[in-house]
Parts: structure tokens; sequence; C-alpha cells
């Protein structure tokens, strides 16, 4: 093949947009073996890995970023992990009792450390929970009337309307496939139940960090969502959103930190998950909070803005 016929061989042609069907990107480098490409009709953020080049491929991509993070040994057991997210914990037990009376049953998609569950089981709500480590699910299933499947939600043979709402705290920007996992949950809430998820928000200012350093980019989030796309995806999926927050929290700001640390360490990022967040003594529990009080004024403007480091969205299901 000459270097003319070379040059005019065809490209493939972009991907469409999961979330509003768009064709054009913005790629991001992130690692030497992943990058992002960013959709720039609605802010999408959909991960491509070198080397990874069917569904089973990224399938097992995901079960050993999960290993990495919630196998033995899983940071998210330690009480020092739970401490660190206090703040977080108490604003989601905020908006859910704004909108769910305690008595009403909710079923979590991921509870990890089980932090806001297990609360509000002790508040009187009817809890059950897919959690997809089997370390962390032994754990939360040592809480009387609290029932716990194992594996992944959208998998999961489920009570048919059998939920007044379904909640999932930074699970979708890890699944591979976003659209089975909204309709999964779809399924198992009654008409006009909730949806509440959490998820970074791939709109806010650490975005607009050089790219290697937003607390939102990790290996283990397989996509992204600005609030405009996670409004597309979750109305193709017949939820439509009645609220949005966008928190700013301390913690992920110290995300930042962390990531400069391990540069300078030349740490993996992946490999050191949540090492940071367990080693706290009780000096650096107190700088936590002075850094909380000092940067609070700054993060208020931040989610006033719509800029928050994270989206919060009340949905309700709609058919």
């Amino acid at each position: 093949m000459t270097a003319l016929q070379q040059a005019v061989v065809p490209q493939p042609a972009p991907p469409a947009c999961p979330c509003c069907a768009g064709t054009a990107w913005r790629r991001h480098p992130y690692t030497a073996q992943i990058h992002y490409i960013e959709c720039l009709g609605c802010g999408y953020h959909m991960q491509q890995r070198e080397q990874v080049g069917s569904a089973a491929d990224l399938r097992r991509a995901f079960e050993d970023e999960q290993f990495k993070f919630y196998g033995e040994g899983s940071p998210l057991v330690s009480p020092a992990y739970s401490a660190m997210n206090a703040e977080i914990t108490r604003r989601r037990l905020r908006v859910i009792g704004r909108h769910l009376a305690p008595g009403a049953s909710l079923i979590e998609a991921g509870p990890g450390s089980g932090d806001v569950l297990l609360a509000l089981h002790g508040l009187g709500y009817r809890v059950a929970a897919v959690e997809h480590s089997p370390v962390l699910a032994r754990r939360l299933e040592q809480t009387p009337g609290v029932r716990v499947w194992v594996g992944d939600f959208a998998e999961q043979t489920l009570p048919e309307s059998g939920f007044d709402a379904y909640a999932s705290f930074h699970v979708i920007e890890h699944v591979v496939d976003f659209a089975a996992h909204l309709q999964a949950a779809r399924r198992c809430v009654r008409p006009g139940g909730l949806a509440l998820i959490a998820t970074p928000n791939a709109a806010g200012w650490e975005q607009r960090l050089p790219f290697r350093l937003s607390p939102n980019n990790d290996s283990s989030h397989f996509q992204l969502f600005s609030p405009r796309a996670l409004e597309h995806a979750l109305a193709a999926a017949g939820w439509q959103v009645v609220e949005l927050q966008t928190p700013s929290y301390a913690l992920v700001w110290l995300r930042l930190v962390t990531k400069v640390l391990r540069r300078l360490r030349a740490q993996d990022e992946s490999a050191t998950g949540g090492a940071y967040a367990v080693s706290s003594s009780r000096k650096l529990a107190r700088a936590v909070r002075v850094f909380s009080a000092l940067t609070l004024p700054l993060r208020r403007v931040q989610e006033a803005l719509r800029g928050g480091n994270e989206q919060f969205v009340v949905a309700r299901r709609v058919r």
C-alpha cells in the first residue's frame, strides 16, 4: 500500500454518546494505558483503555478494579474511613429525609461501608442492599433486618416494584453498563418511587484542573456524568429529575492533595486507593476539620454556582 493509499484509508466512525447520541468528542490523556473522551454535546466522559477490545475485556477490567478497593482488607471496613466521610453521610441523610419518611423501603446498590444504609436502618427505614463485594456484604449481613444480595446489581432477581426508593452513592461511574443499571433500578422501584443518586460532577470546578489531577478521574471510573448527561441517561431509563444539588466536600478536595503526593512518591494511584483516608491519626483528623472549616465559604460558592465536586440527584419513576 502506498503512502497516498494509507492516507485515504477511512478511519472508524466516532462512537455515539450513550447519553445524548452526539458524535463530537474531545480526548483527555490520563495514564499510559487509559484516556477519557468527553462528549462535546452533553459533557459525558467515557473511559477508554489500551488492550481492551471487547465487552469481556472491559468486564475483567471492572473485576480487577473492584478487587483492588473492595477485596480482602478493604479500607471501607475501617472506622477511620467512616469518620472521614461523616460530612458526606450527614448530607445524604438530610436529602433522603426530605423526600422519604421513616418506614419507607429502600434498596441501595453498592453500599460499601454501609454508613448511609445502616444509619437509615437505625432511623426506622426498611433497607436492603446489593453489594458486589462478598467482603463488604458479609459485614452488612451482621445487622439484623438488613437483606443483602451479592453480585452485580443489574443481574439480580429483585422484587419488581418492591421498594419505595433506590439509592446509589458513587456507583454508576464504576459500572460497565450504566443504562442496564438504571433500568434495573426502575424495575425494582414502585411507580412514582424515587432514585437517589450521587456521582462525581463532570461539570464541576475540579474538571478545570489539569486533567490528571482532578479527583473525579480514576482508573475505576469507567464514565463521568455532567448534570446534563445524567439527566439524559435517567430520562432514557424512565426517570425524571426532581432535585439536583452539586455539593462540594472537603474530602474530595483533599483527594487532589493525595494525587499530588502519589505523583511525588511515584505511587500507583489505583493500587493505593483508600490508603490515605484510613491512615488518619488524631492530628490528621484535626487537620481535616480545620481544612473543612477554612474552605467552607469557597465550597458554598462552588455549590451555589453548580460547580460542586459531586452531583446528588433525586429522580422519580415516571413510567
